[in-house]
């Protein structure tokens, strides 16, 4: 399956998110999305960068997982954003771009998704997407400087190292994908959602859709925190996009961090 190349033009044909139009680099091979932009000063670029790789050599997930890149068959996306806020609406960010995911492959390949909380994004019981979001925070002004979201999504050949677990939009599909207008429709949904952040009684309707995709909910899971490892039952998420669990021993937890995995039946 021949891979339709990423081009900035056609991206553009379909791409009306105004802060996400100025600069769009494509690159052939990167080691990763975000390493690029670890490499240049942040303070000189605006707000709205949005660099794109045909393939990375290190692309990673989080805690420091290797996310397959292979060329022409992914988006693998970096957005550059500098919100003058509170570090803690930074977490909506991942939210609401796994929401956008979602909205755009609904409008350009008609498929229904579900979420995983936090940040990976799932098709028919497998991940087809997954999101990374690194702020840079001042201590001295308690504001974010600026964060990076990774978008990684899986459209061609699925390794078969990962096959089991992953999926893409050309084997859900079963056609060619044209990654461009997938490109262009994920920055149109994200565009409004992350202007809606700052506006608590907005922010919570979104994150009602965010919830209402969520694939966890009443399900058994095993929570590890990096710190402790307990099992428990998901009872939903809160008003700050934590996940909201009954540990055995009937402690109610909201989680911000850790990791979750569905428990086997």
């Amino acid at each position: 399956m021949i891979a339709i190349p990423l081009c900035e033009k056609k991206i553009r044909e379909t791409l009306h998110a105004a802060r996400f139009e100025h600069r769009l680099d494509i690159a052939r091979e990167v080691t990763s999305t975000q390493l690029e932009f670890a490499a240049r000063s942040l303070l000189d670029q605006p707000e709205g960068v949005v660099i794109l790789a045909e393939s990375q050599t290190g692309g990673r997930g989080r805690m420091e997982r290797r996310f397959f890149s292979p060329p022409g068959n992914g988006i693998y996306m970096c957005l550059l954003l500098k919100p003058e806020w509170t570090p803690a609406l930074v977490t909506f960010i991942t939210v609401f771009a796994a929401v956008a995911v979602c909205r755009a492959l609904d409008e350009v390949v008609q498929l229904t998704t579900g979420i995983k909380w936090v940040n990976d994004v799932f098709c028919n019981g497998k991940k087809i997407c997954g999101i990374l979001t690194e702020a840079s925070i001042s201590a001295e002004r308690q504001r974010v400087d600026h964060v990076i979201v990774g978008i990684g999504l899986n459209t061609g050949l699925v390794a078969p190292e990962v096959a089991a677990i992953a999926t893409s939009v050309a084997e859900q599909t079963n056609a060619p994908v044209d990654r461009n207008p997938l490109v262009a429709a994920i920055l149109n949904h994200f565009e409004p959602l992350y202007q809606l952040i700052p506006d608590a009684a907005a922010r919570q309707l979104i994150l009602a859709e965010y919830a209402a995709r969520q694939m966890l909910l009443n399900q058994r899971v095993r929570v590890d925190t990096f710190r402790t490892a307990y099992d428990a039952l998901v009872l939903g998420l809160d008003a700050d996009a934590a996940l909201i669990v009954r540990t055995d021993a009937g402690e109610i937890i909201h989680l911000n961090s850790g990791e979750v995995s569905v428990k086997p039946v």
